[in-house]
């Protein structure tokens, strides 16, 4: 249904869904430009409003929180050393960005990201 305006209800907000048709000009589109969404989904590319997110407060949130803070600490007390061996690790780390296209963590993403998801799995547990 590319190009067509579909029409979409969900807890009584109304908001209108367009689907993309790609030309030569705009071969991809995703992020945040003015309020508006541009996003990949299962059946295509489409288009939303923002809608800012509830903060819940959660205790997992809370736990989230804190060790993202908690590992923003450690990279800070990290020696040179150390921070140029995670450097190097993220560039032989490459992943796909939204956009499908091949990229590179920094050291500190890298850092972050590692740590933070070893955090994430133990809290599944």
């Amino acid at each position: 249904m590319p190009g067509l305006i579909q029409q979409s209800f969900k807890k009584h907000n109304f908001f209108i869904m367009a689907s993309i048709k790609y030309s030569p000009i705009v071969s991809q589109a995703a992020g945040l430009v003015g309020g508006t969404v541009f996003a990949q989904g299962s059946n295509g590319a489409y288009i939303r409003t923002f809608r800012k997110g509830v903060n819940k407060n959660t205790s997992v949130q809370q736990v989230k929180r804190n060790n993202l803070s908690f590992y923003a600490a450690r990279w800070r007390q990290l020696t040179d050393e150390d921070r140029n061996a995670w450097i190097t690790g993220a560039a032989s780390a490459p992943y796909a960005n939204r956009l499908g296209e091949k990229s590179t963590y920094t050291g500190y993403q890298y850092f972050m990201k590692t740590n933070l998801t070893l955090e994430s799995a133990a809290l599944d547990e």
